[in-house]
C-alpha cells in the first residue's frame, strides 16, 4: 500500500496595501518616470548635453589650430576656412621650445596637488551626500537646488578669463 502525499502549495503572502507617505512616494515616482521618459524629456537632455561639451570641443580645436587662428577668429570658423589640423602646440609645451621650462618637468607637482585636490572634496561630497540622503534639516531642500544650481555651469567657461588674458597679453 503506498501513500501519496498531495503537493506542498505556498502562497505568497499579499502586499500590505500602501497607505500615505509611501503611496504618495510611490505616486511621485511613477510620475517622475513617466516625465522623464518621455520623447521631449530626451530632446531636452540631448540638447543639454550638446550645450556642455561645446565649449570642451571649441578648446580641442583651437588647441590643434596654428597661430594666428586661435586669437584672431572663433574655433567655429575652422569650418570655413583652411583649417591645418597641427600637434606643434602640444609638442612646443611639451618640450618647452624656448619659451620657458617644459611641462614634462612638472608632472610630480602635478600629482602632488591633484591627488589631494582629489581625494579632500570627494571625502567632504561624501559627507555631505549622507547628510542630504538621511538627516532632515531646515533648508534642506534650498541647499540641495543650491548645491545642484552651482554644477550647471560647465567648468569651461570659468576659464574664458584665462583664455582672454593670455590671449591679450600675446
Amino acid at each position: 500500500m503506498t501513500t501519496s502525499t498531495p503537493p506542498l502549495i505556498v502562497t505568497p503572502e499579499p502586499e500590505p496595501e500602501l497607505t500615505g507617505r509611501k503611496l504618495k512616494a510611490q505616486m511621485r515616482a511613477q510620475d517622475a518616470k513617466t516625465k522623464l521618459s518621455s520623447p521631449w524629456a530626451s530632446i531636452i537632455a540631448v540638447i543639454i548635453a550638446v550645450g556642455w561639451t561645446l565649449p570642451t570641443v571649441g578648446l580641442l580645436v583651437n588647441s590643434t589650430r596654428l597661430q594666428p587662428g586661435p586669437s584672431t577668429s572663433g574655433w567655429w570658423h575652422f569650418w570655413a576656412a583652411p583649417y591645418t589640423f597641427t600637434m606643434s602646440n602640444y609638442t612646443n609645451a611639451w618640450n618647452g621650445n624656448g619659451t620657458g621650462a617644459p611641462l614634462s618637468n612638472f608632472i610630480l607637482n602635478t600629482v602632488v596637488i591633484t591627488l589631494p585636490a582629489v581625494f579632500i572634496p570627494i571625502s567632504l561630497a561624501l559627507l555631505a551626500a549622507y547628510a542630504f540622503a538621511w538627516i532632515d534639516f531646515k533648508g534642506k531642500n534650498v541647499l540641495f537646488i543650491a548645491v545642484f544650481a552651482m554644477q550647471i555651469v560647465p567648468i569651461q567657461v570659468a576659464l574664458i578669463p584665462l583664455n582672454t588674458c593670455m590671449s591679450s597679453s600675446g
